[in-house]
């Protein structure tokens, strides 16, 4: 058989293996290839190289006496390292509470919103307004409303008759006052994220409710919070993933003080790497944070996965 007859047979070949069919089937795959393409540089592969990284003694002032330590920074970041609990049980605590909050106040404005019969448009893009802020201007602009002499909130607190608050310099009050300004910016995405589900949501079933003799909160308990429900898992999963590596607030606000007491896990990263030059327990530290996110997703998902099936 010479060589044209063979490239003939491989051409016959492929088109018989490339279907009308197959071809369809490939084709959402080669048009998702080159974003998959980009995540895979920007995402994966930085992981996979993090995760490299934490397996390394490495300190940047002495690149050359790097050395292979296996888990042993992650046992040590367990057992011996005194600022990752302390950030743990803030981070937590920090997400636990601004995410209810958010949530509270979410779902009341949403509401709220989707009962407005004019001027609905015009009150989504001021309640838009403090997401659209950049975060460091967000701290900055809280960080002079929460000083103790020339701040505001003080200001209200003396004028009712009450004694001034150092809110930066205490430990609680240095908490709450991180956890309502991180509210006060990230609740109008939870609000558009809940407006958007509520809006989609059939009217037949309310008004078979309202026929039927329901009162509000029972169309709520039993029709619009089971409805939402969806939605509201994948604001709470953004929103979980966003509190776990919130920076910035925490940063221009306290810098995690007093002590450790208010630093979140992106700032122990920031510190032991640029401060320390710790590149081994700084990429230990990251993986921990990536997998306890993971976790947590996996959570949600399987609570929608089990609502659905």
């Amino acid at each position: 058989m010479n060589t044209g007859a063979v490239q003939e047979t491989a051409r016959r070949g492929s088109r018989a293996w490339l279907t009308p069919a197959r071809k369809q089937a490939l084709a959402p795959y080669l048009l998702m290839s080159p974003a998959f393409a980009i995540l895979t540089g920007i995402l994966v592969y930085p992981s996979l190289y993090n995760i490299y990284l934490s397996m390394w003694k490495w300190r940047l002032t002495t690149p050359h006496l790097s050395t292979f330590v296996g888990i042993d920074n992650y046992v040590r970041l367990l057992t011996a390292d005194p600022d990752f609990w302390p950030v743990t049980r803030f981070s937590l605590g920090f997400t636990v509470a601004t995410i209810a909050l958010e949530f509270i106040i979410g779902v009341a404005s949403a509401l709220l919103l989707y009962g407005l019969v004019r001027g609905r448009r015009l009150m989504t893009s001021f309640l838009l307004t403090p997401y659209m802020v950049a975060p460091i201007a967000v701290g900055l602009g809280w960080r002079l409303m929460w000083d103790r002499d020339i701040g505001i909130v003080n200001y209200i607190i003396t004028f009712v008759g009450l004694a001034k608050v150092n809110w930066l310099a205490e430990t609680d009050a240095a908490f709450w006052a991180i956890v309502i300004s991180e509210v006060w910016r990230s609740t109008p995405f939870v609000t558009m994220i809940l407006l958007a589900g509520i809006t989609a949501l059939p009217n037949e079933v309310f008004e078979a409710a309202h026929v039927d003799g329901a009162n509000r909160v029972q169309v709520f308990r039993r029709i619009t919070f089971p409805l939402i429900l969806p939605p509201l898992v994948v604001a709470l999963l953004f929103q979980t993933i966003f509190k776990l590596r919130v920076f910035e607030i925490p940063y221009i606000l306290t810098e995690g003080g007093p002590g450790t007491s208010t630093m979140p896990y992106g700032l122990l990263i920031q510190r032991t790497y640029f401060r320390y030059f710790d590149v081994g327990n700084a990429a230990a530290t990251s993986v921990v944070l990536l997998v306890l996110g993971t976790g947590i997703a996996l959570a949600y998902l399987r609570l929608i996965q089990d609502r659905d099936g």
